[in-house]
């Protein structure tokens, strides 16, 4: 189709939609991105180049360990 885009800026496109307006999961939208990488491989046999896409990070985890005090009342 003349004018349409290529298929690695149509896939930046939808991952950076999934980024930023689907609220997924890193891990939904890292599985989305090699479900398609594998289709275009595997199937179209069209291996696709650059992808530069917003990711979504996994929030940070705030590890932390009872107090002192907290723990001498379990003793």
């Amino acid at each position: 189709m003349p004018g349409s885009p290529p298929s690695e800026q149509k896939l930046e496109n939808f991952l950076n939609d999934l980024a930023r307006n689907r609220n997924l999961a890193a891990y939904t939208q890292t599985q989305a991105f090699n479900a398609i990488l594998f289709f275009y491989k595997e199937v179209l046999r069209q291996p696709l180049k650059d992808i530069d896409a917003l990711r979504t990070s996994r929030p940070a985890r705030m590890r932390s360990a009872p107090t002192v005090p907290e723990t001498q009342p379990l003793l």
